[in-house]
C-alpha cells in the first residue's frame, strides 16, 4: 500500500514523471532561433506520445565555465505516463532531445525523470531523410531529420 492510497482510488497508473527544460538562449547567449516553434513541436510530440503535456515558462540560471552566471527564460514541458509507454518511447525522446540540443545550439539539454536530472548532449550530425528510422519536429521549419544510431518508430507519412 502506498502513501497516497487514502487519497486515490487504487494505484496511480501514470507513475513516470518526465520534464524537459528548453532554453530560449543559445550557449553563446544569443536568443535561440525558432525557439517557440521548436518548443511547440516538442510539446505536440510529448502530447502525442503520452496523451498530455503541461508547458510553462520559468527562469533558469546556470554557472558558465567562466564563473559568470547566465540567466535565461526556459520552457518546462512536463508529462506523466505509465512505465510501458515510457519504455516504448524513451529512446525516441532521447534522440529528439539530442536534436533539440543541436538546433538550440546547446552544450546539453536538461531533463528529469522521476525526480532525477540528467543532461543530453547534441546529436553529432544530420543526415538525409531516413524513412523508417528518422525523427523530425514537424513545424520546426528546419527541414532536418536526424538519423539515429538505434532503431526508432517510423514517422507516419501524411
Amino acid at each position: 500500500m502506498n502513501a497516497n492510497s487514502d487519497f486515490f482510488e487504487g494505484t496511480p497508473v501514470l507513475n513516470r514523471r518526465f520534464a524537459l527544460y528548453l532554453p530560449s538562449v543559445e550557449q553563446s547567449g544569443e536568443p535561440a532561433e525558432n525557439f517557440e516553434i521548436l518548443a511547440d513541436a516538442s510539446a505536440d510530440l510529448l502530447c502525442t506520445l503520452f496523451g498530455g503535456v503541461t508547458a510553462y515558462p520559468s527562469t533558469g540560471r546556470f554557472k558558465r565555465k567562466t564563473g559568470a552566471f547566465q540567466k535565461e527564460v526556459i520552457v518546462v514541458l512536463e508529462c506523466f505516463c505509465d512505465r510501458l509507454l515510457w519504455d516504448e518511447n524513451s529512446r525516441l525522446i532521447q534522440n529528439v532531445m539530442r536534436l533539440l540540443a543541436r538546433l538550440l545550439k546547446q552544450e546539453s539539454i536538461a531533463c528529469s525523470l522521476d525526480g532525477e536530472v540528467c543532461f543530453v548532449s547534441p546529436i553529432a550530425q544530420f543526415e538525409g531523410a531516413c524513412p523508417s528510422t528518422a525523427v523530425e519536429l514537424k513545424g520546426a521549419g528546419t527541414g532536418l531529420r536526424c538519423a539515429p544510431s538505434f532503431n526508432l518508430r517510423p514517422i507516419p507519412k501524411n
